[in-house]
Parts: structure tokens; C-alpha cells; sequence
């Protein structure tokens, strides 16, 4: 077990470009997430004004 995780921590290490990928996709996914809650907010509110 222990030499499966030095091996996925090497092969993270050889991968250095990935982590802005990484980093630009979880900025993505954040924006979308925030959007859709916003977009659940303001339907909440249209069926109360109703």
C-alpha cells in the first residue's frame, strides 16, 4: 500500500502543467455552482411573489 502511494504522488509530480487545468476547471465548476443556486434563489422568490 504504502509503495501505491509514493508511486500516485510520483505521478503527480511528472504531470506539471495539469494543476492549472485543474485549478481553471474547479473555477469553472465554482462559477456554474453558484449560478445554478443564484438561478434556484430567484425561482424561489418568483413562486412566493405569485
Amino acid at each position: 500500500m504504502k509503495e501505491n502511494v509514493k508511486k500516485a504522488i510520483e505521478q503527480l509530480m511528472e504531470q506539471g502543467g495539469d494543476e492549472e487545468r485543474r485549478r481553471k476547471r474547479a473555477r469553472e465548476i465554482k462559477e456554474m455552482t453558484h449560478k445554478a443556486v443564484e438561478d434556484v434563489k430567484y425561482c424561489n422568490n418568483f413562486d412566493i411573489v405569485k
